[in-house]
């Protein structure tokens, strides 16, 4: 324990045996000469197969080295030099040998129990707050450096939005982003500057990780979930343990990256008991996981014996008996839902008085202007109508008609609709005044922001769909018409094998394949063209980033 109330821990791991590491990690305490000593944890992610691997430890070298050479008490400023000399070195080494060996980096500085953060990049910092009952939550502090958190203009979640403009080695200088990123309770961004630090206390923890950690797998989930990133603070109170334990969760689920986390916690005595209470409590449960099969095989056996007598005496008075699925509850009153999805926390209803309840399985009552908000994986939401609505991760949308007809508007995410056979119909209205409408069966609404949008993309499977709003007048959108793009240009068609590959990415094929949706990707040789209808973004001049695979990957220049 440092300074007797600080654990310092790191993992850094590959991911895939047959992937190169271009991660690199460290923490400890540094002691400056005269100047008393810093925990100091560092994070860097290498771009660029062994160059990048080479550039990210000499990045953190030079800011190991730079931070035990300074004085005074300006902790940001020593942080802006430190990441900017380990730029530099980077910058030289690769006109020296003309390489082209690039680097995130995010670092982090506790000095007198505040926090200082530096980040190039998009490896992040988060703060884990300390909790009641054991719990806590975690809070991001850091803002990407990729093409849509500085320039903006297309889709976030797109490859384009998603490119990187800020690395260490690319030019002499480099920008050092020292100030939070924080969001209130309606998830509205708030800068704080960095200046001053952020006060600890205990309980709470710092984690620095590389991207691989907090990725998002195909069907948009996450390889290592908030929830699994607090538990192993929680219930880890030593060096390295909680590190090992997430990046552990990660790399189960085969990311396509390396994994990387530097965690330090701030720990007391009360927040030690805690822990070890947790500790207790996961074991306890853990054991009683390990027992169930035993216990489960036990009760077969003696179900088995007892069923053998049973069968042998009263065979001829058996009625064969037909197992199906059970269906959703019938809901009686039409401001009712039912929310089912695969895990425990769907996401969160905000009733209109601005009350909010975690969602999980189960039967809610609704109103007019009551907000749905997931963060789950793929949910489904069972209207009073039998209408079922299949959300992807991150969707929100709020209710604005309940009777006679169900309305909604769509904020963010994709909605999967099929008509109940007592629904009048269904309308989907996008936050940029687009509403969808379905008649009869089976339709699919994605809120867009990319150009030349903002708009939705409307496919219609079966029944009879339409579209107004914008410039548009009602179109008409039959089921054998079904892949269209709307936007601010008007209704054109977009390409009906990447529409298909979307929904099964966004769905899985467990859903779209009984509703009739399927793609076979031997269609178009494994390949998705670009749509026609969508306009090319100009970006800066790239440069090649090489993948593990020793294929190239664009890298925009700012």
């Amino acid at each position: 324990m440092i300074k007797g109330k600080y654990i310092l821990g790191s993992r850094n791991d590959p991911g895939d045996v047959r992937r190169n590491n271009e991660d690199r990690v460290w923490v400890g305490e540094i002691e400056r000469n005269g100047w008393g000593t810093l925990i100091v944890g560092v994070v860097a992610d290498g771009v660029g197969s062994a160059e990048g691997a080479a550039g990210a430890q000499m990045a953190i070298d030079v800011v190991k080295r730079k931070i035990t050479n300074s004085n005074g008490d300006d902790i940001p400023q020593i942080l802006i030099d430190a990441i900017g000399a380990a730029n530099l070195a980077v910058y030289n080494k690769n006109e020296e040998v003309g390489g082209n060996g690039l680097t995130t980096l995010v670092a982090c500085i506790i000095s007198n129990d505040r926090c200082y953060i530096g980040n190039v990049g998009d490896s992040r910092a988060y703060w884990i707050e300390s909790g009641t009952k054991g719990k806590g939550k975690i809070s991001q502090l850091t803002k990407d450096h990729n093409y849509y958190n500085i320039y903006g203009g297309v889709d976030p979640e797109s490859q384009e939005g998603e490119v990187l403009v800020n690395y260490i080695g690319k030019k002499p200088d480099v920008f050092v982003d020292i100030d939070f990123y924080l969001k209130d309770d309606s998830s509205r961004e708030l800068r704080i500057s960095g200046a001053k630090g952020m006060p600890l206390k205990p309980g709470d923890s710092i984690l620095l990780c590389s991207d691989g950690l907090i990725k998002k797998d195909r069907l948009g989930n996450r390889y290592a979930e908030d929830d699994e990133i607090v538990n192993a603070l929680i219930t880890e109170s030593e060096s390295d343990k909680a590190a090992v334990k997430m990046v552990s969760a990660a790399v189960g689920r085969r990311p396509d990256d390396n994994v990387s986390a530097v965690t330090i916690q701030y720990l007391s005595s009360e927040i030690l008991e805690t822990i070890n209470a947790n500790q207790r409590r996961e074991k306890t449960t853990l054991h009683l996981r390990q027992a169930l099969p035993l216990f489960g095989i036990l009760v077969l056996v003696i179900i088995g014996i007892f069923s053998g007598k049973a069968y042998t005496t009263y065979t001829t008075n058996l009625t064969p008996v037909v197992i199906t699925n059970t269906p959703p509850p019938t809901l009686q009153a039409t401001n009712t839902i039912f929310v089912s999805s695969p895990s425990d926390t769907v996401g969160r209803l905000i009733n209109p008085n601005g009350s909010a309840q975690d969602l999980v399985n189960g039967i809610y009552t609704i109103s007019i202007g009551s907000r749905i908000e997931t963060f789950a994986g793929v949910s489904n939401i069972n209207l009073a109508d039998g209408t079922v609505l299949y959300l992807s991760s991150g969707t929100i949308f709020v209710f604005t008609k309940i009777e006679n007809g169900v309305e909604i508007r769509l904020e963010q995410g994709s909605i999967m609709s099929k008509l109940g056979t007592s629904a009048i119909s269904l309308s989907i209205q996008s936050a940029t005044g687009y509403t969808a409408q379905v008649r009869g069966s089976i339709m699919g609404v994605q809120f867009i922001s990319v150009p030349p949008g903002p708009g939705i993309y409307v496919d219609c499977f079966e029944g009879h769909c339409s579209i107004v709003g914008g410039n548009l007048s009602l179109q008409d959108v039959e089921a054998e018409d079904r892949y269209n793009f709307y936007s601010l240009v008007g209704a054109t068609h977009s390409d009906q094998p990447q529409r298909c590959q979307y929904w099964n990415d966004v769905l899985g094929q467990e859903i779209t394949v009984p509703l009739g949706i399927i793609f076979d990707s031997t269609e178009i040789n494994g390949s998705l063209p670009e749509p026609t209808s969508t306009r090319r973004v100009v970006y800066p001049t790239p440069t090649k980033k090489r993948d593990d695979d020793g294929g190239n990957q664009p890298v925009a220049t700012p």
